[in-house]
């Protein structure tokens, strides 16, 4: 074996524009609860946070509508 056992690779935003994927996911998330994403430009501040301080803080689901959402 070489000098280091583990590589990791910082996939977001480094290497990478996850941002779109994000965004993808959201709006889809939203939309299967019933929600309507109308400016998909607004979305932009999801990127980077947890998922449940997303959806709780910022678009007021409960933690149960939260888990739902990350388990489905």
């Amino acid at each position: 074996m070489g000098k280091y056992e583990y590589i990791f690779f910082d996939l977001d935003g480094t290497l990478n524009d996850s941002g779109p994927g994000i965004l993808n996911s959201f709006t889809y998330a939203i939309e299967q609860m019933g929600g309507k994403v109308e400016n998909r430009s607004q979305l932009k501040k999801f990127v980077g946070p947890p998922l449940r301080t997303s959806f709780e803080e910022s678009l007021g689901y409960s933690p149960e509508d939260i888990l739902n959402i990350i388990m489905n």
